[in-house]
């Protein structure tokens, strides 16, 4: 198989509910294992999949930091 014919797979375009992303999340805790890596790329997903703003403002935290704190770059200092 080429590998010009694989898409790129973005967990967000399979969120259609709330519950969607509930299930990821959970499937993610159960999945990571305890360095915390597999929940911080679930928080990034989670926070492109909804607005940001509101989740920073959920978690009463700026959003550029809440952002910083949960993009995969962040990720590798960890």
């Amino acid at each position: 198989m080429d590998i010009n014919e694989f898409t790129k797979w973005d967990p967000v375009d399979s969120f259609r509910t709330e519950e969607d992303a509930l299930l990821y999340l959970q499937a993610c805790i159960d999945e990571d294992k305890g360095d915390g890596k597999l929940i911080l790329a679930v928080l990034d997903d989670l926070s492109r999949a909804s607005r940001i703003g509101d989740l920073a403002r959920d978690a009463a935290v700026v959003r550029d930091a809440l952002q910083k704190a949960i993009t995969a770059k962040n990720q590798e200092k960890c």
